[in-house]
């Protein structure tokens, strides 16, 4: 049976019912998902400023139609990120990497400093960034970042394997300045260079499929 899916929120959603045969059924998700289901029918879809993402059909469901997680989202102080529901274990380690904002200075029983708010943040929103690029332009789900937190204050998104290691540092300044540096073991090749804003960095995003 067809399955229709797509995404809207509860507060901009009217019921949308009405088929050319048949009756289908719905279910309202409660951050805006809504399945509906019914053999060889065709559904009438909301207006496309109600659409958050394309409409897609699936095949793999049972009589009922069932609930779709919807997107992550991801709140910092001064904003809420969004990130694909595919990117579960991306959402899985910056779930994991909170407790790096409880760390203060003398963590390590030496002179480490703390963790600051906003270099955190800036980390996760870059790793949020091209976690989502990658997603919607290559259909890749990138593997489980460490997000660790370096004695100076800086922030590491890093990445290894048997075949790259992937480094991403967020340097604890007020001023943006990331480095990244990226080695493919197979190939025998070497990415560096600099994040200079929140703009993805296409080459980098790029060599980053290599993380699925």
């Amino acid at each position: 049976m067809p399955v229709i899916q797509t995404n809207y929120t509860s507060k901009n959603l009217s019921t949308y019912n009405k088929v050319k045969r048949g009756k289908p059924e719905w279910n309202l998700a409660e951050e805006g998902v809504i399945l509906g289901y019914h053999h060889k029918t065709t559904v009438r879809i909301p207006s496309k400023k109600h659409i958050q993402e394309n409409v897609y059909i699936s095949h793999d469901f049972d009589e009922k139609a069932s609930w779709i997680s919807p997107d992550h989202t991801i709140d910092l102080d001064n904003k809420s990120l969004i990130l694909k529901r595919g990117l579960v274990d991306v959402y899985e380690s910056i779930s994991n990497s909170r407790e790096l904002l409880f760390l203060e200075d003398g963590w390590d029983e030496e002179d480490a400093l703390g963790c600051n708010k906003s270099t955190y943040n800036r980390a996760i929103e870059i790793l949020v960034n091209y976690a989502n690029t990658i997603y919607s332009r290559y259909n890749l789900s990138i593997n489980q970042p460490e997000i660790n937190l370096g004695r100076d204050g800086s922030i590491d998104l890093e990445w290894r394997s048997e075949d790259y290691i992937l480094l991403i540092n967020i340097t604890n300044k007020e001023n943006f300045e990331v480095h990244y540096y990226g080695e493919d073991f197979k190939e025998k090749t070497i990415i560096k260079g600099f994040i200079e804003n929140f703009e993805i960095n296409d080459f980098l995003a790029f060599w980053m499929r290599k993380l699925s």
